[in-house]
């Protein structure tokens, strides 16, 4: 929906409004999810939007202290693979997340020790695939909450380019929209492996005992002496 009644014809205030829902839907049956639409020319603000982007080899969670980490899950909150698994196993409180009742298009906050854990909700379940779509409501719903805690640094992985196969350029274009009006810093983080130089080495064959030439990853080359031992077969 858009911010009802908030046009320049109508004139009133959206936190007001804002308050309003937020009172008539507090005692409600079922959990409801309203997502705000908004509409405005910025395209004057997107040649030069305030956030910068730096991009960043290396782990996540080496990022300073006082930057927000940022994270995309499903509704679900498997989190059993990827990075996922790593914000399980460091951050945990899943139980406080699913009590947030968070759904696509939103997201859930946790805080430990003064900095906010900002779990972006980008589909239902873990076995779906994540949408440009649903990235940009979370990142709206979490642009609200940083503007209301004045939150202004972020480190990220690229958020959805990991199993959801979402192109890098098209979301960092989504965060120049998002904070295109806020001086945010945003680190985002990637990983890129190591080189898989090729090695030579001689191994004896168990079949016809002869030796042989294998070429294996220079990473593995420090097992020569097991591979000879263990006489791995081809």
């Amino acid at each position: 929906m858009p911010r009802i009644c908030c046009g320049d014809s109508e004139g009133l205030q959206w936190k007001q409004v804002k308050r309003i829902m937020q009172q008539i839907f507090a005692h409600s049956e079922y959990p409801i999810e309203i997502m705000i639409c908004e509409h405005d020319d910025i395209t004057r603000e997107l040649a030069a939007p305030k956030c910068q982007i730096t991009e960043a080899k290396g782990n996540l969670f080496s990022a300073p202290e006082d930057f927000a980490l940022v994270h995309s899950v499903s509704a679900d909150f498997a989190m059993c693979a990827g990075i996922n698994l790593q914000f399980r196993c460091k951050f945990g409180q899943v139980d406080e997340l699913k009590r947030q009742q968070r759904h696509t298009g939103n997201v859930a906050v946790l805080e430990q020790d003064g900095r906010y854990i900002y779990n972006l909700v980008t589909k239902e379940r873990a076995h779906e695939k994540c949408t440009y779509t649903a990235l940009y409501y979370a990142l709206l719903a979490m642009r609200e909450h940083m503007r209301e805690h004045l939150v202004t640094k972020l480190a990220i992985p690229r958020l959805g380019c990991g199993i959801d196969r979402l192109d890098w350029l098209r979301v960092r274009s989504l965060l120049e929209l998002v904070f295109v009006r806020d001086g945010v810093d945003i680190i985002a983080f990637f990983y890129q492996p190591p080189s898989m130089e090729r090695d030579t080495i001689k191994v004896i064959c168990p079949t016809c005992s002869h030796m042989k030439l294998m070429q294996l990853p220079r990473s593995v080359s420090s097992s020569r002496n097991s591979l000879h031992r263990e006489k791995t077969p081809f």
